[in-house]
């Protein structure tokens, strides 16, 4: 059962998806995955919520308080991703809407 906390600032959605003893954070877009404080995965790897019932994906947006959903992940190493998703300028600038490290992690 997903747990969620929202907030909205310029057209961004920022946050937390809690599911059992897994964290996630987001910045519209799912940055972090840690369980009990140790850090599982981080953006660019791929952090999806699956409809547990269905199994279609569900986006931070989309998610509902006591939904039952699945965590899954594809790690950076197993995506095709752009130059834009190295540039570590632009990944400084998650970690306050977040409140996370994620440079230290994708380094």
């Amino acid at each position: 059962m997903a747990r969620k906390e929202i907030v909205t600032r310029g057209g961004f959605d920022s946050g937390t998806v809690t599911v059992g003893d897994f964290e996630t954070t987001f910045w519209n877009e799912y940055m972090t995955l840690e369980r009990k404080g140790e850090r599982l995965a981080t953006f660019p790897g791929l952090i999806m919520t699956l409809d547990a019932g269905s199994g279609l994906p569900v986006t931070t947006a989309e998610v509902k308080e006591g939904q039952n959903v699945i965590l899954f992940v594809v790690p950076a190493d197993r995506l095709i991703l752009g130059d834009g998703m190295r540039c570590m300028e632009l990944m400084q600038e998650i970690e306050p809407v977040v409140g996370k490290k994620i440079v230290e992690y994708i380094r």
